[in-house]
């Protein structure tokens, strides 16, 4: 059979369909099996702190596994890895339902390792098929419209969250039982099992397999002897730390630092996925125009100022203040997984990418999750067993993390500057929502030319 190095107009079409279909009802899966969630389970289930920094932080953990993804994409190819991956993770969540079906007089360890048993391979299978997710996005796209297509699936992703989390918030104010919880997640798991199935059908051309096929020392040496991809390297796992560091931390501190209920707490989760759905919208219109690199700088930075604030947090929670900072935090981890994608599918050649984006996930992710679940879990660990309570724990735990900042920040600054715009006017697009509308009107204009 002859090997194809190009995708028909028609497969792109379809390919682009499929996978915004995928980005549609993987948001309303995700929703209901994201961290806050999973976080409030696993509370209600009697899971202490630094369990909770393992859980928040599996996503990052697992992605060395990715490896394996590799392996699967070139057996399988770039869709059917995804795919699998994403059905084998679904599976995986329906294990947390069986905790609180343990008696209540058996050991807390039990619960505690369903409940990470789940997650665990939750976030393992992700790992696993997300390595067949950059070759895909660029196949399925050209230069020119590629950071559109990619917002905008983040769009549809979001807003599929925020219609779904906004349904399970109103369900655990009139109904707070933990079978609400087991029902939410049993479902999500089923949707989310059925997308691992049709993404499997995105058509592909034997590029990725070739690249896949590429053995992993040679890759690692590529990557790492390439400086711009090193710097690369460094900024993607600045950026995912950054994140780890802020949000799963921040709905922790809700949960046990001011002691809202489960709605309470996913009112403000809401607001993350509101900004994010935001970010979304604007890198659509301003990240193919100003450069993924000041954007990237920008959101970063922005996670130390929250995390600044709740280093000095009130006693008593300040509702405003509060809802700004969970709106911005989902604002910049969105736009960091946006644009840190962006720039790699502008900096890796095609016939790379599934290795370039295999190094640099599996370095990037090991390196978030060890931030969060080994400092973030036993300095947890280590100020409650020093007899701290309270909101103290959470300020404290966050000055620790504004030392770390210092030193991601400058991981993101150094990256290569690519055909883009400087910090200071790109700070002032954005703080513009009329400049903002001005550039969707001329591109929607365009797009009609």
């Amino acid at each position: 059979m002859d090997e194809r190095s190009a995708l028909t107009t028609g497969e792109i079409k379809t390919g682009q369909r499929l996978v915004r279909r995928f980005a549609t009802l993987n948001g309303i899966s995700v929703a209901l099996l994201m961290d806050s969630v999973l976080i409030l389970y696993a509370i209600r289930n009697g899971v202490g702190d630094a369990s909770l920094a393992a859980l928040a932080s599996f996503i990052h953990l697992t992605m060395p596994l990715m490896i394996l993804g590799k392996v699967a994409v070139r057996k399988f190819g770039a869709a059917r890895t995804w795919g699998m991956g994403w059905f084998l993770r679904n599976v995986s969540a329906l294990i947390m339902v069986a905790a609180p079906f343990v008696p209540s007089g058996a050991p807390q360890f039990i619960r505690t390792g369903i409940i990470l048993a789940g997650g665990f391979g939750f976030a393992a299978f992700r790992s696993i098929g997300l390595v067949g997710n950059s070759p895909l996005m660029g196949e399925i796209t050209t230069e020119g419209e590629r950071g559109r297509f990619l917002s905008g699936n983040w769009v549809r992703t979001t807003a599929a969250q925020l219609l779904s989390l906004t349904a399970v918030i109103f369900i655990l104010r009139n109904e707070p039982a933990t079978w609400v919880f087991q029902g939410v997640i049993a479902f999500a798991a089923l949707v989310g099992m059925y997308v691992g199935v049709f993404l499997s059908r995105v058509p592909e051309t034997d590029v990725p397999r070739q690249s896949a096929g590429k053995p992993f020392g040679h890759v690692l040496a590529r990557v790492l002897g390439t400086p711009r991809l090193r710097r690369l390297l460094l900024a993607w796992a600045g950026g995912y730390a950054a994140y780890a560091l802020v949000i799963p931390f921040a709905v922790i501190t809700l949960k046990n630092g001011y002691g809202l209920t489960d709605h309470q707490a996913l009112l403000f989760s809401l607001l993350t996925l509101a900004g994010g759905m935001i970010a979304s919208v604007v890198n659509g219109v301003v990240a193919d125009r100003v450069g993924p690199r000041p954007l990237l700088i920008i959101y970063v930075a922005t996670l130390g100022i929250i995390a600044a604030y709740w280093a000095i947090a009130p006693v008593h929670m300040a509702v405003v203040p509060t809802a700004v900072v969970f709106f911005m935090a989902g604002y910049c981890k969105y736009g960091i997984l946006s644009v840190t994608n962006l720039y790699f599918l502008t900096v890796s050649n095609k016939t790379d990418r599934v290795g370039n984006a295999l190094i640099l996930r599996v370095v990037s992710g090991a390196t978030a999750g060890l931030v969060g679940a080994g400092i973030g879990g036993a300095l947890l660990g280590g100020l409650n067993a020093a007899g701290f309570t309270g909101i103290t724990v959470y300020r404290m735990f966050f000055r620790v993390a504004l030392v770390l900042f210092l030193v991601i920040v400058p991981t993101v600054i150094r990256l290569d500057k690519l055909k883009e715009w400087p910090v200071h006017r790109t700070v002032a697009l954005l703080v513009s929502p009329r400049k903002i509308l001005i550039l969707a009107r001329r591109r929607s204009w365009k797009d009609k030319q």
